[in-house]
């Protein structure tokens, strides 16, 4: 029975702003919620990524745009850019994107993978408001892609169609939780302990990570662990279910 994970990424955790992890036990019939922990340090996080998952799934980009590699002569290998990037003490990170973004025309200061214009998810470039390139800098180290996936909470919430739903106010929350029924085919199961936790967090990290979870238990089962056929592994790619069935469907358009 595998058992899975799902991870709410933050570059800076803290008691107030922790990670927060969920774990998962997946059978033919049914998915079950049976973990769901803030991880405030990195050696928590640490400990908990050493624990035996067939799958995690973490919300931060596991690459940069292929066009980096060519504008700031990067190795071709992912490795050379996971070395490169964490060269940088977080700070110098920081200051040294600013600087290249401040030397960029309107409409060029930010740059998109493949999977960030598939998933409309924000620039790794972006180191404010969401910090998604602190992200990438403090998640790079910890990265064992044999076993880790990047996954992006936000297209179940979109699917969801329960709008904004961070802030004081749980119902959004509540009703996002609700949606999710089933899991392609298989019973989900939240105790109702946990569910309080998801939706009473108001920052919305807690659910994040449960929905981070869900999509790991689907991808466990899944060739190549729900990544695309063909994608640049330099980038990396966002794996999710929504946007699987979307590569299907524009396979098989591209095949007609």
């Amino acid at each position: 029975m595998p058992l899975v994970s799902g991870i709410d990424f933050t570059s800076r955790p803290s008691r107030r702003k922790p990670q927060w992890a969920s774990a998962w036990r997946v059978s033919s019939s049914r998915v079950e919620l049976v973990e769901l922990v803030p991880l405030p340090t990195w050696s928590d996080y640490a400990a908990w990524l050493a624990r035996p998952f067939d799958l995690i799934g973490i919300d931060h980009p596991f690459g940069l745009p292929r066009e980096m590699q060519r504008e700031w002569g990067l190795s071709e290998t992912w490795e050379g850019m996971r070395d490169w990037v964490t060269s940088f003490e977080s700070a110098a990170w920081r200051q040294f994107v600013s600087a290249w973004r401040a030397g960029q025309p309107p409409g060029r200061k930010f740059r998109y993978r493949a999977t960030d214009r598939e998933a409309c998810s924000q620039s790794p470039l972006n180191t404010v408001n969401p910090p998604v390139g602190m992200m990438l800098r403090a998640g790079l180290p910890y990265l064992d892609r044999t076993r880790m996936v990047e996954v992006y909470p936000s297209l179940t919430a979109r699917a969801a169609n329960v709008g904004p739903y961070k802030g004081m106010d749980p119902s959004p929350r509540q009703r996002l939780l609700a949606s999710l029924k089933d899991h392609r085919g298989r019973e989900i199961v939240i105790p109702p302990a946990l569910a309080e936790v998801a939706t009473q967090d108001a920052e919305a990290d807690a659910l994040d990570a449960v929905i981070a979870g869900l999509t790991a238990a689907w991808a466990v089962d899944e060739p190549r662990f729900g990544l695309p056929e063909r994608y640049d592994d330099w980038e990396g790619a966002i794996v999710d279910y929504l946007l699987s069935a979307k590569r299907s469907t524009s396979s098989a358009e591209l095949t007609k």
